[in-house]
């Protein structure tokens, strides 16, 4: 994405695009064959357990998202087919 991040700040001659998810999410559905839905699968890691310098102690448990049909945080918009074309 950071390549099509690039592309997007030259061709509106920004300084640069601040949060461009409205703009992919607008890409998205007019263009909608050249995004590819990662629906499988997941981000997920499991945190360390561990006492913090107060003696607060945590345990490992796992955090992050599972891919899904449409919008998921694990994948985001999947992979695209970019072109200068």
């Amino acid at each position: 994405m950071a390549a099509i991040t690039a592309l997007l700040n030259q061709y509106q001659h920004s300084n640069g695009q601040g949060n461009i998810n409205p703009q992919l999410y607008s890409l998205a559905k007019s263009h909608p064959a050249v995004f590819h839905d990662n629906t499988t699968g997941n981000n997920v890691v499991t945190a360390q357990a561990g006492c913090d310098h107060r003696g607060i102690c945590s345990t490992a448990e796992p955090v992050g998202y599972n891919a899904g049909p449409g919008y998921d945080n694990a994948t985001g918009l999947g992979s695209v087919d970019a072109c200068s074309c």
